[in-house]
């Protein structure tokens, strides 16, 4: 597993528990197949996340983790997404839609895997402040 930036890997540990374990176990399923697995952000502040133009506060409640798929083949996102999705797709947020879902895949700045766990995992979103202003 690597991070994309030293803040993303400084952060992690900010996470709620459960999208650790989700973190976590993605890393070993992508190391058991030889993929590359780098996590792109993890816990961002409320200035950060207005500079990218996001919308939603999953970072910031430290619930949500983006994963870059550079080098991975349509199979294998496929097959992650099954994966994930059957594992742990219980723990999923709540969409806009009404429907559960633990992993989507986003474009953002390049195309990506966002992987997010329900609201009531959140962390006090007041900490990373406290810590990252």
């Amino acid at each position: 597993m690597k991070f994309k930036t030293k803040r993303a890997f400084e952060r992690a540990i900010l996470m709620s528990g459960y999208a650790l374990l989700t973190l976590r176990d993605g890393a070993r399923w992508a190391a058991e197949r030889g993929l590359p697995f780098v996590v792109t952000e993890t816990f961002t502040t409320p200035a950060e996340d207005l500079a990218v133009g996001r919308q939603h506060l999953v970072h910031q409640e430290g619930r949500g983790w983006d994963l870059s798929i550079k080098g991975w083949t349509q199979q294998n996102m496929k097959d992650f997404e099954e994966y994930m999705e059957k594992k742990w797709g219980h723990l999923g947020a709540v969409t806009s839609s009404g429907k559960r879902n633990l992993i989507e895949l986003h474009t953002g700045t390049a195309l990506h895997f966002h992987v997010q766990v329900e609201k009531q995992y959140a962390v006090k979103a007041k900490l990373g402040e406290q810590l990252y202003g």
